[in-house]
């Protein structure tokens, strides 16, 4: 196993060290061979040391360059954690050895020390730089306009389902032994607790100047508790003079001595929200805790945690120092329904366990250490078509962010864009990733395709049916790799496509919009349906049958329309199986190569079936009076959309479609002929917290709860069993009856459906919430570039 050197600026019980263990623990559990540096000493080398770690304390290594080079080119990887490893970098920058630099620090130190921090846009590409949050991201964009991906730290999970933390850390730390009885009996105030050492950028003083100018009658609702060091030689008096004068003044404030950090969970049991008031805060770990402790924050937007939150969802943001939008964030806690502010606790735990669970950070470790090891690298094809180029991107962050270094390679600029690949491939570079065959056949020797000559694998990820893409199929690159988010498309590709050596299933995604996120009473939209009618584009690629099958004796122009006959009245069979049904039917004997070239032709079929229930669903709505707001091209002549009940407005870009979602109760998805896969318009509803609406495939019903009708009662379905579920995620129709356990209601019976979901806030609240954690969790592009990841990028 590697040998990694890791180097921090000192061994303090303090946060940026305390991480870094946890990041170590996870790699030498791995079997990863550790050595670490310390520039100062400090409490946590007795840990270093029972963890069996070689440890040296050295401050300085320019003044021994030559011989600290020597010693560093004998590790497989280095680790330096924190700005204050500076000088470190200024060595490893001549050297090839992959080097993780972690950064934790605020704006103030990047100030202090710019006349010494190596210029991060001319390092070198074996030294990856990583944020502990978007504010440090942020920070070394805007200083050297470098993007750097983002590593949270792990907080381990000290929080048992009976409301109580865990109590083997009580045998070791006193209890805070506060009756808050004796200040808020009977728990009638909102609880709101800030931890934290007394100085200028954890801004207690200022949410002190915030609660004595609060309105008296919104102050006498809450109980504001302070915890943090008094002692004079640690604690700002600046800071915490204030909050004492504060507390002597109102019964509403109240300070406690720094509490152990047992204590300190366990007030948070007893508080209703985390009060974060700071004015920097790259990455506040007692936020992290509260989420796991089920207690939403109340946080200045200045603090990293505060862009994994969205504001009135999963915790209260208001602007840093401001102290109007910081009496409103309190007003809407205060005010908040006991209902809502429950669903918010368990949307923060959420939040705890997508993002800053040990569960998730020591996976992300040693993914992250394994790519900087083999220093992986990929090129985005990027086509400059919003509705592919909106999928790419989201994944490339998610890329960045495991470790990969990430070209764009945009497609309306070529020739730049071959320029700067011309750079990018001094070292190996593990694949190009394409939607929809960009780039798929580029040449710089004639005759020679350009991922077969440099040698890199192409991955074409097929949104449309594989039949679409024939002439890109028959000429992929040797190098190629085509997946398919149907898994009958992937069995298409491998019985007419068996020279592309590897062919997959990966299901749609959707993208997560960092915004506010509306409860289902308060969206204006009730039900919204973004997609093109594609009938009114048939004749762009319908044959001249007399022309085109003039050598044939089948007539094809016949067999089309028997097959879009059969298609309606059989929605549950592909297009290519009803297509080769009906020639075999009429005596036709062709071999593959024949056969796959005909069901090209006559692919217009497809469009004609997906147009016909796409339409029914919406006329269906329409005529029932539901209330819809339709984007798209192609309704022009459906008279519905005439209905004053129907708002029509034409195209509107793929990122808009997605920040619309936002506004509806309801998003409806019709398949477009997937009957083994899934679409993007389901899961970006999902996660726009709205109620999904979706004819079925076979993966959906075996992957989500949906809900039924019975009787006068609805019930929720469960995955792949059709039993009673308790949290469905989204809801699902049949285009024909069926007979099976899950019994999902019908597209004729989905308009009463609706109209009863939309009498039923409440009740479409939860699917929602249901809906959005799940599709949070397994169904976004950043889920997809880990399975992408996992599954084939390791293996190339």
């Amino acid at each position: 196993m590697a040998r990694i050197l890791v180097i921090t600026h000192q061994l303090s019980h303090t946060g940026a060290p305390i991480v870094l263990l946890d990041m170590v623990r996870t790699l030498q559990g791995a079997g990863y061979e550790i050595e670490m540096i310390s520039l100062l000493e400090g409490e946590l080398r007795k840990e270093v040391e029972e963890m069996g770690i070689p440890l040296k304390v050295q401050n300085h290594f320019i003044h021994d360059e030559e011989a600290f080079r020597a010693k560093l080119s004998t590790y497989d990887a280095v680790i330096v954690n924190t700005l204050l490893g500076y000088e470190v970098i200024h060595i490893l920058k001549y050297m090839q050895v992959p080097v993780l630099w972690w950064i934790h620090e605020g704006e103030h130190f990047f100030e202090y020390f710019k006349s010494v921090i190596p210029d991060m846009k001319t390092l070198t590409s074996n030294i990856h730089i990583y944020s502990v949050s978007g504010y440090v991201q942020r920070i070394i964009e805007k200083r050297y306009d470098v993007w750097t991906p983002i590593l949270h730290f792990g907080v381990k999970d000290s929080y048992d389902p009976s409301g109580l933390f865990k109590l083997e850390n009580l045998l070791r730390e006193e209890s805070a032994g506060i009756d808050f009885e004796v200040w808020d009996p009977g728990h009638k105030k909102i609880r709101f607790l800030t931890v934290a050492l007394y100085g200028d950028v954890k801004g207690q003083d200022f949410a002190i100047q915030a609660i004595e100018k609060m309105p008296e009658e919104l102050r006498k609702k809450c109980l504001f508790v302070f915890c943090g060091e008094e002692a004079r030689d640690k604690a700002d008096m600046r800071i915490l003079g204030p909050v004492l004068e504060a507390s002597e003044k109102y019964d509403e404030v109240m300070h406690i001595p720094r509490q152990e950090h047992a204590s300190v969970l366990n007030l948070m049991s007893d508080m209703d929200y985390l009060l974060v008031p700071s004015r920097i805060e790259p990455m506040p770990t007692v936020a992290c805790e509260a989420m796991m402790m089920k207690r939403p924050v109340v946080i200045s937007d200045v603090c990293g945690v505060a862009d994994d939150l969205t504001d009135g969802w999963d915790g209260i943001l208001f602007h840093t120092e401001d102290v109007m939008d910081f009496q409103h964030a309190i007003s809407r806690a205060v005010e908040m329904q006991q209902e809502e502010y429950e669903s918010m606790c368990h949307r923060a735990r959420a939040i705890y366990d997508e993002k800053y669970a040990m569960s998730i950070f020591e996976p992300n470790v040693l993914g992250m250490m394994s790519h900087i090891y083999r220093r992986r690298k990929l090129i985005m094809m990027l086509s400059g078509r919003d509705i592919l180029d909106i999928f790419s991107l989201s994944m490339e962050e998610k890329f960045r962010e495991m470790g990969y270094e990430v070209m764009d390679f945009d497609n309306r600029d070529i020739a730049s864009s071959l320029g700067r690949m011309d750079t990018f491939i001094d070292s190996p570079v593990t694949a190009a990733l394409a939607f929809n065959n960009t780039g798929f056949i580029m040449e710089i020797v004639p005759g020679k395709n350009i991922w077969e000559q440099l040698e890199i694998p192409y991955i074409d990820f097929l949104m449309d049916h594989p039949f679409a893409h024939k002439e890109a199929l028959d000429k992929l690159p040797s190098t190629g790799i085509v997946l398919c988010p149907d898994r009958n498309h992937m069995k298409y590709v491998q019985r007419f496509y068996p020279e592309i050596s590897t062919t997959g299933f990966m299901a749609h995604a959707g993208k997560e919009m960092h915004r506010d996120v509306p409860r289902i009473k308060d969206r204006k939209i009730d039900v919204m349906y973004a997609g093109n009618l594609p009938s009114a584009f048939v004749n762009q690629i319908q044959p001249d049958f007399e022309t085109v099958f003039k050598d044939y004796d089948i007539n094809m122009g016949e067999l089309s329309m028997d097959a879009f006959r059969e298609l309606v009245a059989h929605p549950e069979e592909t297009t290519e199986a009803v297509i080769e049904k009906l020639i075999v039917r009429a005596g036709g004997k062709f071999m593959d190569d024949e056969l796959s070239w005909i069901i090209e032709k006559l692919r217009f079929v497809d469009l004609l079936a997906v147009s016909y229930y796409r339409e029914m669903s919406l006329r269906l709505l329409a005529e029932a009076g539901v209330s819809i707001a339709l984007y798209g091209t192609g309704w022009e002549n459906c008279d519905f959309v005439k209905l004053p009940n129907v708002h029509y407005n034409g195209r509107i870009s793929a990122e808009e479609v997605v920040d619309q979602m936002h506004d509806a109760k309801i998003v409806l998805s019709t398949m477009t002929w997937f009957k083994d896969g899934t679409h993007d318009r389901v899961f970006n509803g999902m996660l726009a917290g709205a109620v999904a609406l979706t004819d079925t495939s076979i993966y959906m019903k075996e992957n989500f709860d949906g809900i039924r009708t019975v009787g006068s009662a609805i019930e929720g379905v469960h995955a792949g069993t059709g039993l009673i579920s308790e949290t469905p995620e989204l809801v699902m129709f049949e285009l024909e009856k069926k007979m099976d356990h899950f019994q999902y209601p019908t597209i004729h019976e989905m308009p009463a459906l609706v109209k009863r979901l939309l009498a039923n806030p409440d009740y479409m609240q939860q699917i929602a919430d249901a809906g959005r954690t799940r599709a949070k969790k397994t169904e976004t592009w950043a889920a997809r570039a880990i399975e992408m990841d996992q599954d084939l990028l390791e293996m190339l």
